[in-house]
């Protein structure tokens, strides 16, 4: 378990590093497009918070509590306090954790252990507790790939409003012009 760096961690010119951040997260996947390169110090911190391929974030403070893996294009990413960082063993897919925290049974789960009065935490202690059901290796890898190709329809869906939505305003602006 990784923490990110702090607000005291970017304050610094040593080094320039892409920082994840809880806006960064989103549908299970980490939106690099948003990702914001921050002037850190060089100290311990940013070190152990950069990302290997693999490695599980998990928003920790927020109203919106979501989950993503780290791929290849993330390596060396480091990420805010406000994310927490899991590198898991060999008999967990981390994507399957991303997917079973992300769906509704997950959320139950870390909303039952989420505290705070004004702005919803949770530590990396009750982020441990949490029971997450193991089936075998080879039911995981299905339902990852079944996770997958829903995000990857769900943002196809998304594209495709977006383009329906800007031929409607060129129509629009072709008509009054």
């Amino acid at each position: 378990m990784k923490r990110g760096i702090s607000s005291y961690g970017i304050k610094g010119n040593d080094l320039t590093v892409p920082l994840i951040n809880v806006r960064d997260i989103q549908n299970g996947a980490i939106v690099t497009d948003t990702v914001e390169h921050v002037s850190v110090k060089n100290t311990m911190a940013v070190h152990t918070s950069r990302l290997v391929p693999g490695d599980l974030l998990v928003i920790a403070k927020g109203p919106n509590f979501r989950a993503a893996v780290a791929g290849e294009s993330h390596r060396d990413f480091t990420y805010s306090t406000n994310l927490i960082g899991l590198s898991l063993s060999y008999e967990v897919i981390p994507a399957y954790v991303a997917t079973y925290l992300n769906s509704p049974l997950g959320q139950k789960e870390i909303q039952a252990r989420a505290a705070g009065a004004t702005i919803q935490g949770l530590t990396a202690q009750s982020l441990l507790e949490i029971p997450i059901p193991l089936p075998p290796l080879e039911v995981q890898k299905k339902l990852v790939e079944y996770s997958d190709l829903h995000r990857q329809y769900f943002e196809l869906v998304n594209k495709e409003i977006a383009l329906r939505t800007a031929i409607r305003d060129a129509l629009m602006q072709n008509i009054v012009e």
